[in-house]
Order: structure tokens, then sequence, then C-alpha cells
């Protein structure tokens, strides 16, 4: 993406990461059941995909090192050094000392070295991929991010195919946010859907949430004002202005299937 439309993103994210820190605090002082303090021998190792190393970080590595777990990052070789370069600024602006740290060992070294002491996991990249991790470290304690795309959902037909239009002009050309499929839905009273018409093929379809699961996307979104529940088969649903803009990114990259919560949502 062009250097304007980074720095808003770049802002954004910062934004988002300073409201969940407050509103977490906040929360943990008004219940006993959530502590604003973690056991300091907690450990994670987060696993990057090869692009986004940026967002990635803030979303899926800084937020534990912010509640003070011992949090190792893995990129892949490609983007090592840009992930270094990131990574000191970021610790650097945010206070993280020694909390954050990104290692050259091989991740399948350091997954097993999870494995071993107990750690979490979280991975970031494809299905197959944290498949094969499960398989080959089941005593790991795995969530992964790996949606797919977005897709989008609307009760009427022109603002639907509007948000598709506006969605797909701001398309990047490697993103799990870009949109896969959209659907012409009809809800209930209750804010779920009956059914679906996929705008691509006129496919109508019963089972709704069984074809979202297929597709496994990162979130769904819908027009603004779109009577529809805020969960759809375990996804994320995001009302989007006029501009096509999510109106919150709160929970983006939920993966029922993977166990990732949603960014944002530790």
């Amino acid at each position: 993406m062009d250097h304007e439309r980074w720095k808003t993103i770049l802002k954004l994210e910062l934004l988002l990461l300073f409201r969940w820190a407050v509103s977490r605090h906040l929360k943990a002082q008004r219940s006993s059941e959530l502590s604003c303090h973690v056991d300091p021998n907690t450990q994670v190792l987060a696993l990057l995909p090869s692009y986004g190393v940026a967002v990635h970080l803030l979303r899926r590595a800084v937020p534990l090192a912010l509640l003070g777990v011992n949090t190792v990052v893995s990129a892949p070789a490609q983007c090592f050094q840009e992930a270094h370069k990131i990574l000191q600024s970021l610790s650097a602006e945010l206070g993280l000392s020694d909390l954050v740290t990104l290692s050259r060992e091989p991740p399948e070294l350091l997954v097993h070295r999870a494995e071993v002491a107990g750690g979490q996991v979280v991975f970031t990249g494809r299905s197959e991929t944290f498949r094969r991790i499960r398989s080959e470290h089941p005593g790991a304690t795995l969530y992964g991010a790996t949606g797919t795309c977005s897709v989008i959902v609307g009760e009427d037909l022109d603002a639907t195919l509007s948000l598709q239009r506006r969605i797909d002009a701001n398309r990047l050309p490697q993103s799990c946010s870009n949109c896969g499929a959209s659907f012409l839905i009809e809800g209930t009273p209750d804010g779920s859907v009956l059914r679906a018409r996929n705008l691509q093929t006129s496919e109508m379809i019963e089972d709704f949430s069984r074809v979202i699961r297929s597709i496994h996307p990162s979130v769904i979104l819908t027009p603004n004002g779109t009577p529809i529940t805020k969960v759809i088969a375990g996804y994320t649903v995001l009302e989007c202005d006029d501009a096509g803009r999510p109106l919150s990114r709160e929970g983006f990259a939920r993966d029922p299937i993977c166990g990732w919560p949603g960014d944002y949502c530790i």
C-alpha cells in the first residue's frame, strides 16, 4: 500500500492497541476474576507470516508482551531483517524491554521447545500449516489465526454490491482481508441468518453456517445498519461505513477452527 495509507493504518493499529490496553486494565480493576498481572514464567511463541510484519506484530505479539508475557517471535528468513528493525522500534516506543524478542532459530525447534516447556504458540498463516504443526507437536498449546479472506453479507442488494466494490478497490496483493465471497441474506428478528444467495453463483444456501465454515474467513463484513448478529458460525461480523471501512476492528481474525480469539480480544 502507499505510504499515506500505511500511516493511516499504523495510527489506527496503535489506537486499537491503546484502547485494548485501557479496556483490559479497567476490567482487571473491576473484576476479581481478571488479574492485571501475569505469571512471569508464562511464555508464548508467535509465528509470523512473510507479509504484514508490523501489523501482525502489533496484533499477535505486542499485546502479550504488554501483559508481561515473555514473547518470542519467529519470522520467515526472507523478512527477518525487516521484522528485526520493526520490533526494535516498537520495543523502544512501548517500553517492552526484553519481554519480546526475535529469534533466529528455526521455527520447528522453537515450537518443540515451547511444547516441552508447556508454553503457548500463536500461529498466523495457512490452516494446513497449522494442522501440520499440531500433528507434529501434539503436546503443544496452539492458537491459530488462519482465515483466508473477508466475506460480505447484506440484506439489501445495492448496498451489498456497493460494499463489495469498495472492498475490491482496496484489494492488496496478499491479504486475508481481501473479499472472497459475497451473499445476499434473509435474516430473522433475532439477527440470525435464515438463508442466503451467493452473489457470484446465484446459488441459494440453506445451511449458511456450513458454507461460512468451508470458506473460513478472517472476518464477515456487512453494510452499516444491517440487523445481523455479531457472530456467524464463530466468525466476527463487522459493520462498515459508506466508504467500506469497518466501524470496528476488534475481533478481526477470530478463528473458531484454530482457536485465535480475535485481534485485541485477549
